[in-house]
Formats: structure tokens, sequence, C-alpha cells
């Protein structure tokens, strides 16, 4: 049998105190001792023991390569030293790390359970159960319900493998999961190390656990444990584990906080792709917590700088198992990239990756251009609401080389209009561009004008969802204007944009491929530099990957200065 004290923070803090019961019912655990010691009696006389030789346990569990946590296991039980009952505990060092019953059972073995998740690792099956020592197998039973959670349940009966070993003695391997037992047969040998089994939580059980049983070549109940409060026998283990082994086992990112219970109640929820702004729950695991050992969270943005720090510990003295978890949200302007989750604790540090993207493209809207600083142009942003209700806007800035730059946020009122200078969301960097998430009714305006002492007008562009591939312009007369173009990749891989003329009959003129356009990077292009003026052909831009572009036309040294807009034809 095993429970397990566990602890929450913020949304539910503290740990339910253990509630014990039985590995086995009486009459069950009379039923196996009686058919060892008939099996006993025939295997010992085919192949005698030899009670001078020691036995050294090994470690009785093993996870499976790979396997993400540090640690897998915790000690909830030891065997119960004090032969009173109830309520007289008494471990191999003292402690009261035990049980015992109202009508008369001590605990007579060790339970080591699986921690974190345990249903989960053992449906996974990602512990395998070994041969502590060698031996002949004397007993095995199987084919019992391994997902028991309560101390009545419909199947009492376990799993188990029983292992003479050279020197007479026995152990009982426990709680096994069904169907995963060793194929071989009673009578064959077993060495250290090999496997024997899974994980499970068949027999009376409140969760998957290993309940390592043994006995003296007398039939008389050891500890495998060496203390001072062990007057039995001498210890067992090869390499005898500390009492108390504190260790922080795991460190969880969940979009939903972690769910325990029986079985199928339990939910892991993990989540490490977020966006700015997002929720999520940084969670803690523990074997073997003390009350006076803090832990210490670090939150490290994708620059290396600390966007958070705390330290926190138990409530309580001690736990065998723990888990903590705090919530957690992601700034708006979060910056774009990998965040580092630290624990440290008791000398470890731990550390969990997230991702943290952009808002998703598809669905965004866009100014591909901001003019660069000091460049002879200005760039004017108009905010307005234009819906009954207030709104929230986000813009996105980039900078021309695709670096994402902290997002800005605005409630805007129904009806209210705000005009920003481009500088006040890219400071002194490049020329960049704007992606806006906002409800259909907000709108993002640019205006373009020239920095010039002659009277001109602002070119107005609206935001654009239009993207495309091939895209058709009409020149203008490039003795007295010039037609520019600032597009955007918003496609996942590099794009080759080429551009090409075509005459009114449709055939193709000059064509070449202009540039390679890595993923969120801005180009800019002044058609005259790669033209000859022919205001009789159109332009084409042609790309393997979806562009988001605006056009813009300005007038050669007349007075007073003008932009415009131009509008292209999407073909494709």
């Amino acid at each position: 049998m095993w429970a397990l004290g566990v602890a929450y923070i913020f949304f539910q803090q503290g740990g339910g105190a253990p509630v014990w019961g039985p590995c086995l019912r009486p009459e069950e655990r009379q039923n196996i001792q009686s058919q060892i010691r008939a099996a006993l009696v025939y295997w010992n006389a085919k192949n005698p023991p030899n009670r001078k030789r020691s036995v050294n346990l090994e470690w009785p569990l093993r996870p499976v390569p790979g396997l993400a946590y540090a640690d897998y296991y915790g000690i909830s039980n030891f065997v119960d030293h004090d032969q009173r009952y109830p309520d007289h505990l008494l471990d191999y060092q003292g402690g009261q790390r035990t049980y015992d019953t109202a009508d008369g059972y001590n605990h007579a073995g060790t339970d080591i359970f699986l921690w974190p998740f345990p249903w989960m690792s053992a449906d996974s099956g990602w512990v395998e159960v070994l041969a502590a020592a060698p031996g002949i197998i004397v007993l095995k039973s199987d084919g019992h319900d391994d997902h028991n959670c309560d101390f009545d349940p419909p199947d009492p009966q376990w799993n188990a493998v029983y292992i003479r070993h050279d020197d007479g003695s026995v152990a009982w391997y426990g709680h096994l999961k069904k169907g995963s037992l060793t194929a071989k047969a009673v009578g064959a040998h077993v060495s250290a190390g090999e496997p024997i089994g899974r994980v499970g939580s068949s027999g009376i059980s409140t969760g998957p656990h290993l309940h390592l049983e043994l006995y003296d070549a007398n039939g008389k109940l050891n500890d495998p444990f060496s203390g001072p409060q062990n007057t039995w026998n001498a210890g067992w283990w090869a390499q005898q584990l500390p009492y108390t082994q504190p260790k922080l086992l795991y460190v969880g990112i969940h979009d939903i906080a972690p769910e325990f219970g029986c079985a199928n109640e339990e939910v892991y929820h993990e989540k490490l792709v977020y966006q700015g702004g997002d929720g999520f729950y940084i969670a803690n695991y523990f074997r073997d917590q003390l009350g006076d050992e803090p832990a210490q969270i670090t939150v490290i943005q994708p620059d290396g700088s600390t966007y958070k720090s705390w330290q926190y510990a138990s409530d309580k003295p001690f736990y065998p198992g723990s888990y903590w978890y705090f919530s957690f949200t992601l700034p708006r302007q979060a910056m774009a990239g990998t965040w580092q989750i630290q624990t440290q604790f008791s000398g470890q540090s731990l550390i969990r990756k997230i991702q943290v993207d952009r808002p998703a493209l598809a669905g965004l809207r866009w100014i591909p251009h901001l003019t660069r600083p000091n460049a002879g142009f200005q760039t004017h942003l108009i905010a307005s609401n234009e819906g009954d209700v207030a709104a929230t806007l986000q813009i996105l800035p980039y900078t021309a080389d695709g670096v994402a730059l902290p997002i800005r946020e605005w409630t805007l009122q129904a009806g209210q209009f705000e005009t920003l200078e481009a500088s006040e969301l890219l400071g002194s960097s490049l020329a960049g561009y704007l992606a806006i998430q906002a409800e259909p009714f907000v709108h993002v305006t640019a205006a373009y004008r020239v920095e010039s002492d002659r009277i001109g007008g602002s070119a107005h562009v609206l935001e654009t969802q239009q993207s495309g591939k091939r895209f058709a312009v009409y020149p203008g007369e490039w003795d007295t204007v010039f037609d520019g173009v600032a597009l955007v990749n918003i496609g996942d891989e590099p794009a080759h944009i080429q551009f090409q003329t075509r005459n009114p009959q449709g055939g193709v003129g000059a064509a070449f491929l202009w540039k390679t356009v890595d993923p969120m990077v801005k180009q800019l292009a002044v058609f005259s530099d790669w033209f000859v003026a022919d205001p009789s052909q159109r332009l084409e831009i042609i790309s393997d990957q979806p562009l988001v572009l605006v056009l813009l036309r300005g007038s050669l040294g007349s007075d007073p200065a003008y932009l415009y807009q131009t509008q292209p034809i999407i073909l494709e």
C-alpha cells in the first residue's frame, strides 16, 4: 500500500495527511506464505541454498532510457519495527515513515513509489522492476487489475514475483503491472539487475509503487536498511541510500494546473509554446522535501536577462513527495524566442525551456513600411476605433531585418483616434514595418510625407491584410516621379523574388532574379534603378513565398512635393 503527501501553492496550498492500509488482506498474505513454504521445500531440495553466503541487494528499479525526470521515485514507507498497534510507528532510523493498522498489521516492507505523475509513468511502463539479487523464481502471480486506487478494490490480489536467493532468503516484489512479469517460469534463475516486471498498482494500493518485502532463510521478516532501530538484522544493501534524499525531480510547464488523483484523474497538461500575454503554471516536483530548504525559481528572457525571480519553501517539515505550482503570466510585449525557467534547490539546478512566439501571422494586418529616421521622409501612424465599444489594439513592430521589437498595446474608446510617430515604436532602429492585431473596426493608417521646406501632402496608406506571390504594377512617368516598393516576406522560407516587364500583348520583356529575402525581412526598391522607363509596359513582382507590400509614388524636384499610394493588382 502507498499514499503520498502532496503540496500545492497559490490556488491550493498544503498537503493531505497520509491514510494507510495493508498491502494484502490477511488471508491473502497467509495464502502466499503457505505457497512459498511449499515451493521452498521443493526448490531447496532440488537446489539447496548456501546459508553461509550473504546477499547484497542492488537497487530494484530502473527507468527506461531517456526519461525526462532528474529522478523517478520516492520512498513512502519503511518496515515498522514497533510491533505494537495501532499508531505505534518506528522505522529503522527512529522515525515514523511507516504504518500499522488496527487489525494488527505492521508494515512489512519498503514502499518505493513513482514520482512525479505516477500513473502516467506506470501506464507508459517507464520504470522496470529488477531482481535486487540473483536467485530462483519460486512463485509468480499475474493477471490482476493494476489500476487499484483504494483500500477495498474489487480485485485485492496483486501481481508479484517471489525470488529465493542463494542463501535461502526470499524477496517479494509486489504491486506489479499486469502482463509485465518476466516470461521466465517458476524454477528459472534470474541475475541481479535482470528485469522481472514493471511498476503498477495491483493489490491493495493507492498508487503505483513497488512493495519490496524480505525474509531470511528461516522465514523471519528482515529490513534491508541498517540503522539504530533495526535490531533484527544487518543491512542488506550493497550501497545503502540515505534516510532522506531531498531532490528536485522535475520542472513542469503547464497551460492548465496539473491534476492528480486515481488513474485517469491524473492529467499532465504540459505545453511549451506560448505568446506574449499568455499565462501558464510553473510546477516543481520534489522527493523528500524538507521544510527548511528553500527553492529558487528564475525566469530568464531570450537575451539572458532575468525577468523575475522568487524563493519559496515547503509549508511542512517533510514530504516524501511534493509539488508546488505558481501561476505566471508573460508580459504582453514578451521578447520572442527561447525563455528559460530555472529552479535551484539543494545544490541542484534544473532548467526547462519554453518558446515564446509572436502571434500567428494568419489574420494579422500589415503596415509594410515605416520610413527610416533622417532619410528625408517621416511617417505618422493614426489608430482609430470606428466601432461603438472600446477595443484593444496590439502593434507588433519589427526592424527591417525582421527582429521583433516589444509589442505595444492600447485601448481605444469608441470613436477615438490617436496619432503616433513611428519613432515611438522603433526608436533609432533602421526602417521597419508593423503587424497589427485588433478588432475589424479598429484601423491603423500610415501617413508618409517628404521632409522638405516645400509645401506638400502626405500619402495616407491603410493597413493591408492581403498577401500574394505575384503582383502587377503600372509605372508612372519616371522623368517627373519615382515608383518605389517596400515588401516583406511573411513566409516560412527565404523568398526568391523576380522582377519582370510585360508588354500589352502579354509578352515578357526584361526578367531577372532581384533578391532572395529571408523570412520576416523587409526590402526596398525604386523601379527606375532596375528598369528603363516605358509607361506602355507593366511591371510584375513574382515570389515563391507570400509577400505583403506597399507601393509609393513621389514627385521629383517639383513644388510642392507629394507622395501618393499606388495599388498593385494581386495576380496570385
